[in-house]
């Protein structure tokens, strides 16, 4: 493990984590060695560990608002918190400069607790972050690139959102309690589409949509790697806010249950549900 400040492979670890002996910079690095059969992880290779930044961004809280418009999905008092009403809850072209003024005059007036529930948040990601990534790489036996992804506190969306594209999420500001639950949901989903874009033939569609809805409560609430993340929140179908996705766990969790690895659990998830989708290879 090599120190990207000093230079130096000489490491101290502690129960706080692994630094440099030299300069005492903090590693951002795990080792994670192969377990179980067909374990596609390299063994004794370091990786460093993607981050989470946490922000406040008016052209993101903007975002959450068209989104939160679209799908029905904002605060009971968004209006109030930014300002303004729109008819027929459409923001048209030519108010999105006015709509962002608005919104930046929103953040600046709310920005102590903003800046409290990021503080929060941030302190309870911490407290996860190697864990979540070591092994949920582990459960989906998926090696990817380290890269950074972005939190976006926000005012109004009633929940979390998340952009594949752009590697970044979206969370309510006010859910600080929840909030590595929230978190760890969208990030999942960012990961599950480029899981199925990287190993099917067929890309991701609105029907993967439904299944990672699905799939998501399984890998965080039931899988005995993932559930001591989140001790307040246990796996029960109840958790499901749309029926169609509690029907599809209903019918993948028993295949969960004696499924080998990531891999035979979602072609064999893809044959019960009746969806044609061809593995290509790792």
């Amino acid at each position: 493990m090599k120190c990207p400040e000093c230079g130096s492979v000489e490491t101290i670890k502690d129960s706080e984590g692994i630094f440099c002996k030299k300069c005492g910079l903090e590693l951002e690095e795990e080792i994670i060695y192969s377990r179980g059969r067909g374990s596609r992880l390299n063994a004794e290779k370091p990786v460093i560990l993607p981050e989470l930044i946490f922000d406040i961004d008016s052209k993101k809280e903007l975002y959450s608002l068209k989104l939160g418009l679209k799908h029905n999905k904002l605060t009971s008092d968004w209006t109030k918190l930014l300002g303004f009403k729109l008819k027929n809850n459409y923001l048209k072209p030519g108010l999105k400069k006015t709509a962002e003024a608005y919104i930046k005059k929103a953040i600046s007036k709310n920005k102590n607790e903003l800046k409290h529930s990021k503080e929060g948040m941030e302190k309870n990601w911490k407290k996860i972050n190697k864990n979540y990534w070591v092994n949920i790489e582990k459960v989906l036996d998926y090696k990817w690139q380290s890269e950074n992804y972005l939190c976006y506190l926000s005012l109004v969306c009633n929940g979390g959102y998340h952009n594949s594209a752009n590697n970044f999420i979206i969370i309510q500001y006010r859910w600080e309690k929840m909030s590595n639950y929230v978190i760890s949901h969208e990030l999942f989903h960012i990961i599950f589409r480029k899981y199925i874009n990287r190993f099917f033939r067929e890309k991701y569609d609105d029907f993967d949509e439904d299944l990672s809805e699905a799939i998501v409560n399984i890998v965080l609430l039931y899988s005995d790697k993932m559930k001591s993340n989140y001790p307040d929140i246990k796996f029960s179908f109840d958790i499901y806010g749309l029926k169609k996705h509690r029907e599809i766990a209903k019918k993948i969790l028993p295949i969960w249950k004696t499924s080998k690895n990531f891999k035979n659990f979602l072609i064999d998830s893809y044959t019960k549900l009746g969806r044609d989708k061809t593995w290509i290879s790792y």
